[in-house]
């Protein structure tokens, strides 16, 4: 089990709030995330998500946090980063991977560990300035820090308000 100090956060805390542009858009969002996409796990989440600006100086990056909670009574806190590419004036697509904390819900252990990584491809509908309807699909995985690594695929759709 990795235990994290509160030192050890500082220099990841410092990153987010003094990284990027002053005048970069943030992100929050908020929607629907249905697990069990490639198999029979079907369990529906709300998902939380905060974006800050782009870090030009690191390959115009966003970092931020991804959060689930699952009517299981499970949930998943993770920080990651995300780099998105544009299509058109109105459509992006990117790539993003968080690191996290995973709890399984009481008496089970559906992921395989705490520690979870979870990655994917997401597709952006970019509404208005303030406004992306985000489209992700995405792979939760321990990488094999536990005994078992079953892992799990979501399909979400949130609302991110830009900011």
């Amino acid at each position: 089990m990795l235990n994290f100090s509160k030192t050890s956060l500082l220099p990841l805390l410092t990153l987010f709030l003094i990284g990027g542009n002053a005048n970069a858009d943030h992100r929050f969002g908020v929607g629907w995330s249905q697990w069990g996409a490639l198999d029979d796990f079907d369990a529906g989440s709300v998902q939380v998500a905060y974006q800050f600006g782009e870090v030009e100086s690191i390959w115009n990056l966003r970092f931020g946090f991804t959060g689930f909670y699952s009517e299981l009574d499970t949930y998943f806190v993770g920080v990651g980063a995300t780099k998105e590419w544009n299509i058109g004036q109105n459509w992006s697509w990117g790539i993003a991977s968080d690191a996290g904390y995973y709890n399984g819900s009481a008496g089970r252990d559906e992921l395989g560990d705490n520690i979870e990584f979870y990655s994917r491809a997401l597709l952006n509908w970019h509404v208005s300035q303030s406004g992306i309807l985000r489209l992700e699909f995405g792979h939760i995985s321990n990488a094999g820090f536990g005994e078992e690594n079953p892992g799990s695929e979501n399909l979400s759709l949130t609302y991110n308000w830009v900011f």
